[in-house]
This record gives structure tokens, C-alpha cells and sequence, in this order.
């Protein structure tokens, strides 16, 4: 068995080093892939039940909201073309 030597060593850590760098990539990009296919499954969602709810029964629950929880702070309904 050979001993190890300083090149040997020196080989070792950029192995490791750039098997570990590329690992960080690769798991950062997936991590960023995830959230962004997250958020466009929220807004999907979120424009899909905006259509789906009339306007009409937005206000009408909103002010039931207001009279069950008088401190509550609670905004006006958007308008149908508003997008949060």
C-alpha cells in the first residue's frame, strides 16, 4: 500500500471539494425549481378561485367576517381584474 503524499492529498480535496460544490448546485437549483413551481400552483389556484367566486358572495362574506369580529380590520374586496 502506497503512503499518502502531498499531491495525493492535495487530488483528495478538490475530489471532495468539487464533489461537494457540485452536490450544493445541483440541491439549490431543485430547492429553486420547487418554489417556483409552488408559487405558480398558488396563483393558478388563487385566479382559479377568484373566478369561481362571485363577487357578490365575496362582499357578502366579508361583512358576515366584519359583524363576527368587529376588531378586525378587514379590507375591501378586490376588483375582479386585480391581481394580488
Amino acid at each position: 500500500m502506497e503512503p499518502i503524499t502531498d499531491t495525493t492529498n492535495i487530488s483528495l480535496s478538490i475530489a471532495v471539494a468539487s464533489t461537494l460544490s457540485g452536490a450544493l448546485t445541483i440541491a439549490v437549483w431543485r430547492a429553486a425549481n420547487f418554489i417556483r413551481d409552488l408559487r405558480d400552483e398558488i396563483k393558478t389556484l388563487s385566479a382559479t378561485v377568484r373566478a369561481a367566486w362571485p363577487r357578490q358572495e365575496q362582499e357578502r362574506w366579508a361583512r358576515e367576517l366584519e359583524r363576527r369580529n368587529p376588531a378586525l380590520d378587514v379590507p375591501p374586496v378586490p376588483e375582479k381584474d386585480h391581481e394580488g
